[in-house]
């Protein structure tokens, strides 16, 4: 991957996902896998991909492994704060937008950048 800062990596069995971050050239969408067994990167999602649906380029986001894909949620872009949610498909190999709620129906974190967010697999939920 290109060089960059406020990208967020999730770490995930024997691997990790790099997505997004801010580097020469401006802020970055693209999605990056490390096999830490075999030490190579694979490009997943390339920055603009034009073949379809991904986040907007961001810093700041937070990230994080599920058992299914991953979590992507808000971030900046060009000095605004971003409240979206995004789904990586592992099976898949592409992104689908999700409604961030806490499954009662309540409103969604508000847009924010330099959070932080986990897995709980006890409820099988991400908490940002």
């Amino acid at each position: 991957p290109a060089a960059s800062s406020a990208s967020s990596p999730a770490a995930a069995a024997d691997s990790v996902h790099v997505f997004g971050g801010n580097g020469y050239g401006g802020e970055f969408n693209d999605l990056w896998h490390f096999n830490v067994t075999s030490r190579a990167w694979t490009l997943l999602v390339a920055h603009n991909e034009s073949s379809g649906v991904q986040p907007s380029p961001r810093q700041g986001h937070a990230a994080v492994a599920t058992p299914v894909g991953l979590f992507v949620f808000g971030g900046m872009r060009r000095a605004a704060s971003l409240g979206d949610a995004w789904l990586f498909s592992y099976a898949a190999r592409t992104f689908k937008r999700v409604a961030p709620t806490d499954g009662t129906g309540a409103a969604a974190p508000a847009p924010r950048s330099g959070a932080a967010a986990a897995y709980d697999a006890r409820t099988n939920a991400v908490v940002v």
